[in-house]
């Protein structure tokens, strides 16, 4: 992958690459509007980063129609495989790894269809007449035959659509590199070169076809901030996988625990306190253990805490360049930890979100609230939850409000939700 060569460019004072990203996708995310292309002899190939371990369908690039879904998937034992017109399947049988960048190519004569992994022949399958997506092309998620499929918190980079079948030796020689354009026999191109990495993207919303065969796509329900649901470095979206983060009450005392796995240049996690969901203070700092292929466990106890009251904890986990990202908040007091609250981002809208309730959330009237990074409450209104209708879609009310991170924070007494919130 291009990523592989960089410090080749960098040790000659030169790089020919735009900005050496990816895109990861999150589990509400996805780039619609694509515009298809099917010759009768094609080659797909594209690198790809799962960092999910569940059971379920993963739209890579797929036609987002009810009775045609023909497109690239992961299974649900995380092998890829090529769904044709008649949604017949054409697999890999060889699974993809987790944590780790691997290319994948699909190459198509008009009879015979073989799968690559990391430029090996893993299968090589029969079938006529075999389509591509051409109409509601999309990467991620939606709402297919099966369920919904999406990406579920893995990455994308290097797309590519060529109308040939090219051979082993074309994609072994190609696989590292970015693309110059144009190529002979390239009809899509998307190098996911867009924006920073890991930076503030919200005004990046579009994915460019680079051949200019295509207008490219548009981007929905991404963060577009941090290191998540956003344009993110091609080395790896992740420093690390924070695999759980809870809080308990011991005695007069609250203990945070959290758990990791795939750290990797990892310096430190700075606690944050609120005790409204206004003005998170940093309270402590836990060095990282950056234990690679291990899981690691780390606990912190606030001595200060009043356990009647809210107690708002989120972390601030900082690589060794500086770059941070930060957990979702959780709250802490008498009657026991809740959490479960989703935001999600609505068609490139920047202050329109949808949230969605957990689903041991009690019925009844809820306060919310939205603080900045300041601690000013800058709305706030009741909200009935009837427990049947968990998803509301709430509209910020003032247009003068700055993009950044604020603090959501849904109240029902002992009750207490909260969740962080990036406004573009």
């Amino acid at each position: 992958m291009k990523r592989l060569l960089l410090f080749v460019f960098l040790i000659l004072s030169f790089n020919a690459f735009a900005s050496n990203n990816a895109l990861y996708f999150d589990t509400d995310a996805s780039v619609t509007g694509l515009s298809g292309v099917s010759p009768s002899q094609f080659t797909v190939e594209f690198w790809i980063l799962l960092d999910y371990a569940g059971n379920l369908y993963q739209g890579v690039y797929w036609s987002a129609n009810e009775s045609d879904e023909r497109g690239v998937y992961v299974e649900q034992d995380h092998t890829i495989s090529i769904w044709d017109q008649n949604q017949a399947q054409y697999n890999s049988s060889v699974a993809l790894p987790l944590q780790q960048w691997t290319h994948v190519a699909f190459s198509y004569d008009g009879s015979n269809l073989k799968v690559y992994i990391n430029g090996s022949l893993v299968n090589t399958l029969t079938g006529s007449g075999i389509l591509l997506p051409t109409t509601n092309v999309t990467m991620g998620y939606g709402n297919g035959v099966y369920g919904d499929y999406d990406m579920a918190n893995s990455a994308l980079d290097e797309f590519r659509i060529w109308d040939v079948a090219r051979s082993q030796a074309d994609i072994q020689a190609d696989e590292n590199i970015e693309l110059t354009v144009p190529q002979t026999d390239l009809v899509r191109y998307y190098n996911f070169d867009q924006g920073i990495g890991g930076g503030n993207n919200t005004g990046i919303t579009t994915l460019p076809d680079v051949t200019g065969n295509s207008s490219g796509g548009t981007l929905n329900n991404f963060t577009l901030m941090g290191s998540t649901s956003n344009w993110v470095s091609d080395d790896g979206p992740l420093p690390l996988t924070l695999t759980s983060f809870k809080g308990y009450i011991s005695g007069n005392d609250i203990l945070l625990q959290w758990t990791t796995s795939h750290e990797i240049n990892v310096q430190k996690f700075e606690i944050e306190k609120s005790t409204s969901g206004a003005a998170f203070r940093d309270v402590a700092e836990v060095a990282a253990q950056n234990a690679a292929g291990v899981s690691s466990n780390y606990e912190w106890t606030d001595y200060d805490a009043s356990v009647s009251e809210n107690n708002l904890y989120r972390l601030k986990i900082m690589d060794e360049d500086g770059n941070f990202t930060y957990s979702n908040a959780i709250n802490i007091r008498g009657a026991g930890s809740s959490s479960g609250l989703k935001i999600y981002y609505l068609s490139g809208i920047g202050k329109l979100f949808g949230l969605r309730m957990p689903p041991a959330a009690p019925a009844g009237n809820y306060r919310l609230s939205i603080y900045n990074s300041a601690g000013v409450l800058i709305q706030s209104q009741q909200l009935n939850y009837d427990s049947y209708s968990n998803i509301y879609h709430i509209q910020i009310l003032r247009p003068s409000v700055a993009p950044g991170i604020y603090t959501l924070v849904m109240d029902k007494g002992s009750y207490v939700l909260s969740k962080n919130l990036w406004v573009q």
